[in-house]
């Protein structure tokens, strides 16, 4: 293998630890780029093996069980290193306030990499920077400030679930920015501007307050929006209907009020759609089942809807979550329930996970934090209609809802003789009496 340029053993089966001397069968060989991501490797002693692998400009170990120490000694000889990817093992990662690393990264990936308590100081000499992870390493205190300007060209910033605090300055400026994903935080005051190009903005679940700034500043390619888990107030803006490209919608669990704003319906490409846990009221429109051919999860769980169960949402074809629990909605469960072709189970299965093909393998790692932050699981079918005020019979349209995983109708005032329904390898009893809650809950936590 002395003319091997590129080694790519990614995404296969191996396992079991690689030989310390790795890295000597390359020393005089021209490879420059070496991927051995998503395998079984343990026990891979980096520390031996890196030292030998300096002439390496893409150097990917991700989503392994190794462990270890790495510190600037190891890395201190690579000199045309671009991509180095540590992420998704149990490596540890010490480097001394004071080392400048003697190359300039385009790719950080140490997501996972245990890295504080402490901020690193060595990324502030990395000015090329395109994509940064240093998610879940264990990282707190006030992110400096040099830190949100180190590189004119990022795109792509991962800061998710560390213990990190401060408060977000104006970002408007990184016009190359376009994912933002600072989950599990706590940041706090006033939502800062963002630039126009951003297209992954997620902000759950850390302290952020005030009100929903101005949907246009966020521009009109923003695909996901979280904020989530924070103490957002006041009304959701009719500007929300200018984000037309949005198909992530998490506004849940703030104290946001007042009506669903009739400009959403705007945003034609929503698939999933999360206000459950504020203080929203009025009527839940009819539009939501007219506007939203690929909508697959709607949550509005307490809030205090009134009215009808629109029939209008039966149009939904790809539902696969609806929650509408907590609420104060009224009347007859609609018949057409069974136009949910996914809770009927008679879809091949359409979940949230595959509607974009055109992700990359590297940008399909990065997407996991999506699911993780929202707590939603598109292959839980789920129905939550319970306590509410509904009326009226059970309908038998019921029963044919197989695909369903997570049934609730409890706390109602539905009537009608017992039901013992086969739910898949699940039985579901409904009770004909008046406010007696099902046997059967599901545990699972809400989005």
């Amino acid at each position: 293998m002395t003319s091997l340029v590129v080694l790519d053993l990614s995404f296969n089966d191996l396992e079991g630890p690689l030989p310390a001397t790795l890295g000597h069968h390359f020393k005089h060989s021209p490879l420059r780029e070496l991927y051995l991501s998503d395998n079984f490797l343990t026990q891979l002693s980096l520390e031996k093996i890196l030292p030998q692998l300096s002439e390496l400009v893409v150097l990917d170990v991700a989503g392994n069980y190794l462990n270890g120490v790495i510190t600037e000694a190891h890395l201190q000889n690579f000199t045309r290193l671009k991509v180095l990817d540590l992420s998704l093992n149990e490596l540890i990662l010490n480097a001394s306030s004071n080392w400048i690393p003697n190359f300039q990264l385009e790719s950080i990936n140490l997501g996972n990499c245990q890295m504080g308590p402490r901020f690193p100081q060595w990324p502030q000499n990395q000015n090329r920077i395109l994509k940064l992870d240093m998610s879940n390493a264990s990282i707190s205190g006030t992110v400096p400030d040099w830190f949100w300007y180190i590189s004119s060209s990022m795109e792509h910033l991962f800061l998710h679930y560390n213990q990190l605090r401060g408060e977000l300055p104006n970002l408007s400026s990184k016009v190359t920015l376009l994912t933002l994903v600072i989950s599990g935080n706590e940041f706090e005051g006033h939502l800062p501007q963002f630039p126009s190009t951003i297209e992954t903005l997620n902000l759950f679940n850390n302290q952020f307050s005030g009100s929903l700034p101005d949907c246009r500043t966020y521009g009109q390619i923003l695909v996901y929006l979280s904020l989530a888990y924070n103490q957002l107030s006041g009304k959701i803006p009719e500007s929300i209907g200018h984000l037309i490209n949005l198909k992530w919608l998490f506004l849940n669990y703030n104290s946001l009020s007042g009506e669903i704003p009739q400009s959403l319906q705007s945003c034609t490409s929503l698939v999933v759609l999360a206000l459950g846990k504020n203080a929203l009221s009025g009527s839940i429109p009819t539009w939501l089942g007219e506007s939203f051919k690929n909508l697959q999860g709607i949550s509005l769980h307490h809030n205090a809807f009134e009215g009808n169960t629109p029939v209008q949402l039966c149009q939904l074809r790809h539902l696969n979550y609806l929650d509408f629990s907590f609420n104060l909605l009224s009347g007859p469960i609609p018949l057409c329930i069974h136009n949910f072709l996914q809770m009927v189970g008679k879809e091949g299965e359409h979940s949230v996970h595959s509607l974009d093909a055109s992700y990359t393998k590297d940008e399909l790692k990065s997407q996991m934090w999506i699911w993780s932050s929202v707590k939603y699981g598109p292959l839980f079918k789920t129905m939550d209609l319970s306590h509410n005020m509904l009326s009226g019979e059970i309908p038998r349209e019921v029963t044919s809802l197989i695909g369903l995983t997570h049934l609730n109708l409890s706390y109602n005032y539905l009537k009608g003789s017992y039901s013992l329904l086969y739910w898949g390898h699940e039985i579901v009893v409904l009770s004909r009496f008046i406010k007696q809650p099902a046997f059967w809950h599901y545990s699972s936590q809400r989005f």
